[in-house]
């Protein structure tokens, strides 16, 4: 995403899985073709992909990917149930929030 919020897409590839190589090899070539390293990354919480990223580039997972694990968790068992509480109501004032 430009700073101006246009969104633009940079590459797109079929690849043989999430491996970090498979994810260096993409990251590598996009390099090769001018892109710089990131000022934030964000990811689906693949760790291929989190491995493979520019060393200090900043990472958040997404929202709509942290909110799906709250709520498998959640439908887990009534202990976990109770420990995930916490996680969708701080997901909840995230996706709520005025300024995103």
């Amino acid at each position: 995403m430009r700073r101006n919020g246009q969104k633009v897409l940079l590459a797109l590839r079929s690849m043989d899985g999430e491996s970090t190589a498979a994810w260096a090899a993409f990251l590598a070539d996009m390099t090769r073709r001018g892109l710089n390293a990131p000022e934030f990354v964000i990811v689906d919480g693949a760790p291929g992909l989190e491995a493979a990223l520019w060393p200090g580039a900043p990472v958040q997972r997404c929202t709509v990917h942290s909110t799906a694990t709250c709520w498998r968790t959640r439908r887990i068992g009534c202990k976990r149930r109770r420990a995930a509480e916490p996680c969708l109501a701080g997901l909840r004032r995230l996706r709520t929030a005025r300024n995103r």
